[in-house]
């Protein structure tokens, strides 16, 4: 419960102040402008990851990892090989918001 509440104050404090903490380590208009961008792309499923990790550990206090090993498999077959496939082979895909794409899915 903790995580969660801790997880809330920075959402809410980057919802509001992204750009003010992004100045705290660059003037560069532009890295700021990225790090919202990213910002925005990786809050929600940093809730969802929070989440998962609560059920996890209730997958692991029970002992049954079978079911973390199926959801890995999944995750990793269907979802992020065919765009780790896409961005190796498509030049299209290789862009900033497919990289964040990446990144919401693996949280996920």
């Amino acid at each position: 419960m903790p995580a969660f509440i801790i997880l809330a104050i920075f959402s809410i404090l980057g919802i509001f102040f992204i750009d003010a903490f992004g100045a705290i380590f660059t003037s560069n208009p532009e890295v700021i402008y990225y790090s919202r961008i990213m910002f925005f792309w990786q809050i929600i499923p940093y809730i969802l990851f929070a989440i998962a990790m609560n059920i996890r550990g209730l997958f692991f206090g029970t002992g049954k990892t079978y079911y973390i090993l199926i959801i890995s498999l999944v995750l990793n077959l269907m979802i992020i090989m065919p765009i780790v496939l896409l961005m190796s082979n498509i030049a299209s895909f290789q862009t900033y918001e497919m990289i964040m794409l990446i990144f919401v899915l693996v949280d996920v």
